[in-house]
């Protein structure tokens, strides 16, 4: 899903800034990573999210979360994966999908953290994200190292 930010103004609507995206598959993570001792039965995975800097901080991560928690149970999956350097986004789906289970969607879930050595090859962001306390201070980010985040849920 795309958000377009715009300005309405006497002379019309500015268009289009893009504030946001994220893109989601649905693959067997076996196949999306090449890796055969990864699950081999789909799941939805979520390739990316991006929110442009002038648009963080007001709620489009949270909004691009809950889409991406909804398209994955609308698919015929039992669990929902992404591969990332960043705690934020472990902490955003997190409570993305502890807001599904308080709100009835699904009745529980379970989490699985895998270790992807050079996953990457190299650090996604310009800056290393604050990973204090964290078990992201566990990856080498000069190499790629990321984790593979896989939350199982019942409906």
């Amino acid at each position: 899903k795309v958000i377009v930010a715009h300005q309405v103004t006497p002379s019309g609507i500015i268009l289009p800034e893009v504030a946001g995206f994220s893109s989601t598959i649905v693959s067997p993570p076996s196949i999306k990573f090449e890796d055969s001792t990864m699950l081999d039965t789909p799941g939805s995975y979520l390739e990316g999210v991006a929110i442009a800097e002038s648009h963080q901080g007001h709620g489009l991560f949270r909004q691009l979360i809950d889409n991406y928690l909804r398209h994955s149970l609308t698919t015929d999956t039992d669990f929902m994966y992404t591969r990332t350097q960043n705690p934020k986004v472990m902490s955003g789906l997190n409570s993305g999908i502890e807001r599904a289970v308080e709100e009835g969607v699904i009745r529980k879930y379970r989490l699985e953290v895998m270790l992807a050595r050079r996953a990457y090859g190299r650090m996604l962001t310009a800056t290393k994200p604050d990973t204090a306390n964290t078990i992201f201070d566990e990856l080498d980010y000069s190499v790629g190292d990321a984790y593979v985040l896989t939350w199982f849920y019942d409906r």
